[in-house]
This record gives structure tokens, C-alpha cells and sequence, in this order.
């Protein structure tokens, strides 16, 4: 099954009144409304009411969630463990994701649809040098990232700019941002056209060649963690 904030040529919208969007905030409130025993359908029927309702009012346009199925058994009721769970990504059906996993969040604005690069940075031989820089092409949790800086001649910040293309269709780009090649630290600002969403990332270069941070969507409080290592390389143990 997959749930759609909107139609293709409408624009899923933030509320006026709370932190999230009006589809998250109505689609929570519908799986609320039976407790365990509320089926995703029933979900889906209260929350599109909900979300059309207050689009219109408050923003003038519409919004209509779309919900596609190929389903033909009873309605589901997420909430209700299942009877003989399937072993998972992780092994045994009941194993929860480690705090800081890359598998809990979704990078930036990123669809459902598109699976975290299951690549994991192996072990590095020698400790990175901030003064390298970060010019060039990273794999990371979110997608292949590329920064683009000239050459680092100094112990001045240098400017950056780069994309990453988070999926087939969505690349994001870093409109400007600067590398400190002293203390090895990217802020960057970006913005993502598929869903108008503008953000700032900050990185800091470890001792093991990997770059770490988060992404933070501006006039939200979304933090979502960044981490990029280079292709090949090897992390230190």
C-alpha cells in the first residue's frame, strides 16, 4: 500500500497551527481514532476528510491524500503485532534499530519509496587531513553526495557548492557554504525543488575520513543525521 500526502499537481502544506504538516498530523490523529484496532483505511478516510478540509480553508488550494492498493484482505490494522512475524533487516523479527542507525530516518524530504544506501564505510588506513578538503564525490546514508571547492592554499575557509542526488528524480543542491580546512567543519546551505524545501547541513571531517553531521529544514524541527565517506575507503576500527 502507499499513502500519498497529495496529488501529483498539488502541494502537500505545512499547517498555520502546529509543527507538522497537515497530512502527518491528521494521518496520526486517524490511526489514533480505534486505538490498535483501527485499520489504515479507516485512517486514510478520516485524515483525507481532515487535511482537504483545512487546506481549503486555510491556504485557498487543494490537497487530496491518495492511498493505492493492491490489497484484497481484511482492512489492516498497523498497530496490532502480527502472529508469526517474518525475520527482518535486522534478524529477528523483534530487534529494534540501534539509536543514530541510518535506517531510522529519511534524509531531507525523501519519499518512502526510496531505500537508504545499504553501503556501510569500511576501515581506513591513516587519519584524514582537514586540509585535504572535501572536493569530490561521497557515498553516503542519503544518496552520492558531491562538493566542489578550489584548491585549499591556506588556512582560510573556502566556499562551497555541490548536489546530491537522493533519488533518480530528486537531486538536492547546496546553493552556497563554506569548508574550514582547520577545523575540518562544511556549513552549507541547500535546497531541494521537489518539495521547495530549503535547509542548512553542517559537517565536521573525522579522524577516520568520514564527514558527520545532520541537516536541519529551515523554520522546522526536523534534524535528520548526515554521514558520507569517500568510495573505497576504510574506516579506522
Amino acid at each position: 500500500l502507499v499513502v500519498c500526502s497529495s496529488q501529483p499537481n498539488q502541494i502537500a502544506w505545512e499547517s498555520k497551527e502546529y509543527p507538522n504538516g497537515v497530512f502527518t498530523h491528521y494521518l496520526i490523529e486517524g490511526l489514533r481514532q480505534k486505538g490498535k484496532d483501527t485499520t489504515l483505511g479507516e485512517a486514510f478516510t478520516f485524515m483525507q476528510s481532515k487535511v482537504q478540509d483545512e487546506v481549503l480553508r486555510d491556504r485557498g488550494e487543494l490537497q487530496t491524500p491518495v492511498l493505492k492498493s493492491k490489497w484484497e484482505g481484511k482492512g489492516l490494522a498497523l498497530a496490532i503485532l502480527p502472529a508469526e512475524p517474518r525475520t527482518g533487516l535486522l534478524g529477528a523479527g523483534t530487534e529494534s534499530l540501534s539509536e543514530g542507525s541510518p535506517l531510522q530516518t529519511l534524509p531531507p524530504g525523501r519519499d518512502q519509496s526510496v531505500s537508504p544506501s545499504s553501503s556501510e564505510p569500511a576501515a581506513r588506513s591513516k587519519r584524514a587531513d582537514p586540509r585535504d578538503g572535501i572536493a569530490g564525490t561521497w557515498e553516503s546514508n542519503w544518496g552520492p553526495t558531491t562538493f566542489i571547492h578550489k584548491a585549499i592554499e591556506d588556512d582560510l575557509p573556502v566556499s562551497v557548492t555541490g548536489y546530491w542526488q537522493q533519488s533518480a528524480k530528486h537531486r538536492g543542491i547546496f546553493k552556497s557554504g563554506t569548508y574550514d580546512p582547520v577545523k575540518g567543519i562544511v556549513n552549507a546551505s541547500y535546497y531541494q525543488g521537489w518539495n521547495f524545501m530549503h535547509g542548512k547541513a553542517r559537517l565536521q571531517l573525522m579522524p577516520d575520513g568520514t564527514l558527520k553531521g545532520e541537516a536541519v529544514h529551515l523554520g522546522f524541527a526536523w534534524h535528520f543525521p548526515w554521514l558520507l565517506w569517500r568510495a573505497g575507503s576504510r574506516v579506522v576500527p
